[in-house]
């Protein structure tokens, strides 16, 4: 493993959310990537299940493996979820999602044919999903889908597979897939909770380029209107974080100087320490320190930035101006202040402080 793999792996962050009792989100971060994987349980709609032909086909001169039973999805998924979710990519990127593979099922339950991709390039149909969309709406005699392809190694059923790969120019958006799979792994927890032989799942997978640490509002708009409120699960999960810090900060004044040390590097230990002494003697909250450290940590930047070094540790009257402001900003009134401390200089302070908030 060369030492660029490495520095990625070292920064992949995955995590994953629920969005409802069928619905759930997994995201893979890595310094240059990420990716969105929302799954949907498609356990409402209707499956039929038959024995296939494989026990004696796989063993005729066949280089592919055909799975053991023939499953046949409702057209109703491709209704209710799959042209709906085209219909949205119309609307944002005016284009369609390609049609990789299908296989639909003319006919009846007990008496119907297959079709596949390939026969409907030959009548001149647009290998899309809108092309599919168009040709269902003129077909009723479609009744459903089924298995295109069984990838034995990963041991995935796959009834439909679509992609949406294109040079995105104004957002972060590298590729959009969509497949819609029974995984025989899963089979098992299908059969036990469910009562069903197969789990049909649908997966939107979105591929972004990071361009910096922060998607940019216009990608975050549209992974929304996509299904994926991620500006929402990152609140959630930095809600967590934050309180948990705020505990633990709360708890220990050690933890605060240290919490505050490690995000504002310009501070000095003196003025960490400080910055808690102060919070602990007035009674202050987690809050009230960070928004001191930040007012601090930008009054030190701008005065190195115009060369004016001052002092190299913050004195008793910048903490406390600092400290006035961000309790102030909290709607914290009456910070009492030492008797010892310059009056004039706290109040110099406090005006030069307010440009920071």
């Amino acid at each position: 493993m060369n030492g660029e793999e490495e520095d990625t792996l070292s920064k992949k962050n995955i995590y994953r959310a629920m969005l409802d009792k069928n619905s759930s989100i997994l995201v893979k971060e890595t310094s240059n990537r990420m990716f969105f994987i929302l799954k949907k349980d498609l356990i409402d709609y209707k499956m039929h299940v038959f024995a296939s032909e494989a026990p004696i086909s796989n063993f005729i001169l066949s280089d592919e493996i055909t799975e053991f039973e023939t499953v046949i999805a409702d057209k109703s998924i491709l209704e209710k979820e799959v042209f709906p979710f085209q219909d949205k990519i119309a609307k944002i990127f005016k284009r369609s999602l390609d049609l990789i593979s299908v296989r639909l099922c003319v006919g009846q339950e007990d008496d119907h044919v297959t079709i596949d991709e390939n026969d409907l390039k030959k009548v001149d149909i647009k290998p899309s999903i809108q092309g599919l969309k168009e040709f269902l709406l003129t077909n009723r005699s479609v009744i459903g889908f089924s298995v295109r392809k069984f990838d034995t190694k990963k041991g995935n059923l796959i009834f439909l597979e679509t992609k949406l790969n294109q040079a995105f120019e104004k957002n972060e958006i590298k590729t959009i897939r969509m497949k819609i799979i029974a995984s025989l792994q899963q089979r098992g927890l299908y059969m036990q909770k469910h009562h069903r032989p197969f789990g049909l799942q649908m997966y939107i997978v979105i591929n972004l380029r990071k361009r910096s640490d922060e998607i940019s509002p216009e990608t975050i708009s549209i992974l929304k209107q996509l299904g994926i409120p991620i500006d929402n699960i990152q609140f959630r999960r930095n809600v967590m974080v934050s309180n948990w810090q705020a505990i633990e900060c709360e708890l220990r004044q050690m933890n605060l100087c240290n919490y505050l040390q490690n995000q504002f590097p310009k501070l000095s230990h003196s003025d960490v320490s400080q910055i808690a002494r102060f919070c602990q003697i007035n009674d202050l909250g987690f809050d009230v320190s960070i928004k001191m450290a930040t007012i601090l940590s930008k009054s030190k930047e701008e005065r190195y930035s115009k060369k004016d070094q001052g002092t190299k540790f913050l004195n008793e009257n910048e903490i406390t101006a600092a400290g006035i402001v961000a309790a102030e900003y909290f709607g914290i009134q009456n910070i009492e202040v030492e008797k010892e401390l310059g009056h004039k200089l706290i109040r110099k302070y406090y005006d030069e402080f307010n440009d920071y908030v």
